[in-house]
């Protein structure tokens, strides 16, 4: 896995910056609390009483939000997507709280475990529309899975036509159930939706916590039965693999990952990750850092594609994403090389980021180095 093996990419126009989902903690109250305020200031304008609206506090819901955080149920999940840094998405799902669904259920500690609600889902207003929503309601289902749920619920505003369209692109009907909701005196109406939850393959549609994703790929991080499984070639579960993948280079990288895991500086390694394509969920290559961060806090990167997937920009997507990821968890310096003729990899490189430091006579060496990185 490494740059010299890709041919000629093309970079992307100006892609966002990758978006990570992960478990939300005690610390990301506060932007959680601003994510729904604003949330619903923006998306119910015109359906809730613009009073109600307007006097909603993030403090406020923040004080509520500590009040519980602690005490969720097991079968409770927030998750939260982070960009560059910032919290700018929240999504809760567990057990579902509806008597018809799940019988003598009245608080989301004691639940019949068979069906799940998605409680909430909210992403910062500015940013609506950018792929922040999708991978949170990916997440959100595939933890729900997780929870062995097999249908999971949720409740739109009526009227919410843009939740109705996202919720209905993603696979959820109406199921005919309606209610309404007290509101600042007014009565809002909501119309609850369903999707089944049966066991499919992981992909474009399951990303796990961890991964990063990009306007047209998912990052997989790879556990270390993935790693095992590609050093023996052998997709785990339904994987989809893309022909070719994976190269010899895939593997060598997977043992590499492999080895170090096995070492008492195993937990310092910054991880493996599989590049999927977002459209389809096929891994169509590999990207990893060679081994645990040094103590000056530098590692090396390496990528590979296979050759289907090459002249499209996906390299230079993957390892812009990668950059900006080992930046935000406080990595210093990142290294890569290529020889003097694979000019491919050496401009994907350079779109990604990276500059060119010195060379001998076979390689080109190249660093991307920030002052600013949280382990300074």
């Amino acid at each position: 896995m490494d740059p010299t093996k890709r041919t000629s990419e093309r970079a992307p126009t100006q892609p966002l910056p990758p978006v990570q989902v992960r478990e939300m903690t005690e610390a990301d109250i506060d932007a959680v609390s601003a994510v729904r305020v604003h949330g619903w200031q923006a998306a119910y304008r015109g359906l809730m009483p613009q009073a109600y609206l307007d006097t909603m506090s993030v403090a406020a819901d923040a004080e509520q939000r500590r009040s519980w955080f602690g005490r969720r149920a097991p079968e409770v999940s927030d998750l939260v997507a982070e960009r560059e840094g910032e919290v700018v998405g929240w999504v809760c799902v567990g057990p579902s709280r509806d008597p018809d669904i799940a019988p003598g259920a009245g608080e989301l500690a004691a639940p019949r475990p068979s069906a799940g609600e998605l409680l909430a889902l909210y992403v910062t207003p500015a940013l609506i529309g950018t792929g922040i929503g999708r991978a949170l309601l990916s997440a959100g289902t595939a933890r729900a899975r997780a929870h062995g749920f097999h249908t999971l619920y949720l409740w739109v505003i009526q009227g919410n036509t843009r939740a109705q369209r996202f919720y209905e692109r993603a696979g959820f009907v109406p199921d005919g159930a309606e209610e309404a909701s007290d509101v600042g005196g007014t009565e809002v109406p909501e119309l609850r939706y369903r999707r089944a939850l049966a066991p499919k393959p992981r992909g474009a549609d399951d990303l796990a916590v961890g991964d990063l994703v990009t306007e047209r790929l998912v990052l997989h991080r790879l556990s270390v039965s993935e790693a095992a499984g590609l050093v023996a070639g052998i997709p785990e579960g339904s994987a989809s693999w893309a022909p070719g993948y994976p190269m010899e280079e895939d593997r060598s990288a997977a043992k590499r990952f492999l080895r170090t895991c096995a070492e008492p500086t195993g937990a310092r390694h910054p991880g493996a990750y599989e590049i999927r394509r977002r459209h389809d969920g096929c891994a169509i290559g590999g990207m990893d850092f060679h081994g645990p961060v040094d103590e000056d806090g530098s590692v090396t990167v390496g990528c590979g594609l296979v050759p289907s997937a090459r002249g499209q920009g996906y390299a230079s997507e993957a390892l812009r994403a990668l950059l900006a990821h080992a930046r935000e968890i406080g990595i210093t310096r990142v290294k890569g090389d290529a020889d003097h003729d694979n000019v491919a990899s050496q401009r994907v490189m350079t779109v990604a980021g990276m500059r060119p430091v010195a060379e001998d006579d076979r390689v080109r060496y190249y660093e991307a180095v920030w002052s600013d990185a949280a382990a300074n």
